[in-house]
């Protein structure tokens, strides 16, 4: 064995060659994998309540097809958990407000409301309880300003190990919020509108 190779195995998630022919193991959850295919390279990762693949490289490889995909253990995501949110993000306009959709232990989702400590028009900080491995959205306001990603949000959520979805509504003093959206699966932060996450079944 050579110097550093048991290291480098602890440090960094295989990568493994999509079959031509055969079907690829199932992950564990907590496990994470990188995947070379014809069209490119491909993460995937599972936690307690999702497995989701990603392509992050286009390239042309020796190796069978992949897509993206995602698999929710517990089925779509009600939307009406997200219309509950957007509520209450209108109704608190002024403010940034910050809750998220979990995958209880019973399997079912519900909408975690964390204790917040302070909260203004551009800022909310709360305590933090969640369980990174039942953890499915993360959802925060921007109170009237627009729905955009910032630097902060970069850092919080690639603080957590993933794979998770996160969206941002803005203009919450508006008839129409906006909403934007991205899939977390550290170090990649893939935007997804909507609409992508309704045909993939991830909203239903």
């Amino acid at each position: 064995m050579a110097d550093g190779n048991a290291l480098d195995a602890t440090l960094f998630p295989p990568l493994v060659p999509a079959p031509r022919f055969g079907s690829l193991s199932q992950l564990q959850p907590g496990q994470k994998r990188f995947l070379g295919a014809c069209d490119g390279l491909y993460v995937e990762a599972r936690s307690a309540a999702m497995r989701l693949r990603l392509k992050v490289a286009n390239a042309v490889l020796p190796f069978g097809p992949l897509a993206a995909q995602v698999e929710l253990d517990a089925g779509p995501v009600p939307r009406a958990l997200l219309r509950e949110f957007v509520e209450q993000a209108h109704a608190q306009a002024e403010r940034e407000v910050a809750a998220a959709i979990v995958l209880d232990g019973e399997g079912v989702y519900r909408l975690h409301w964390p204790e917040v400590e302070a909260a203004s028009a551009g800022h909310i900080r709360y305590r933090d309880t969640l369980d990174d491995a039942r953890l499915v959205f993360d959802l925060h306001s921007h109170a009237s300003g627009p729905a955009f990603f910032s630097r902060t949000d970069d850092a919080s959520d690639l603080s957590r190990p993933g794979p998770y979805f996160a969206l941002v509504v803005g203009r919450c003093d508006e008839p129409d919020p906006e909403i934007v959206g991205r899939a977390v699966l550290p170090p990649y932060l893939q935007p997804l509108p909507l609409a992508w996450l309704i045909e993939h079944g991830v909203l239903a």
